[in-house]
């Protein structure tokens, strides 16, 4: 949808064109599950490109985090330090 006319403090959001909205269904076994999730975009408006774009940003992600959680075993972290945390989860991303 095109960014409404009446939206609050425009200024902050420079660059944007569109906002949408995709909406993921799965099932795992017998339980159905639904994820709805919003994005902002500078991009123009036009739904094949909007979802061309969200699968892509997720395939991105989907991908770094299996790699992350297989390889370091992300989800098992228990380091709960903020800094330390972040230190950690910068030094598995680094490439030399």
């Amino acid at each position: 949808m095109p960014v409404p006319k009446d939206l609050v403090n425009p200024e902050k959001w420079l660059g944007l064109r569109t906002i949408g909205v995709a909406i993921r269904q799965s099932k795992s076994g017998s339980k159905w599950s639904t994820e709805v999730r919003f994005f902002i975009a500078s991009i123009p408006m036009g739904v094949k490109k909007f979802a061309r774009d969200v699968r892509g940003h997720w395939a991105i992600e989907s991908t770094l985090h299996g790699c992350l959680d297989v390889t370091f075993r992300e989800d098992e972290n228990r380091v709960r330090e903020r800094t330390t945390a972040n230190n950690m989860a910068w030094l598995k991303r680094f490439r030399p």
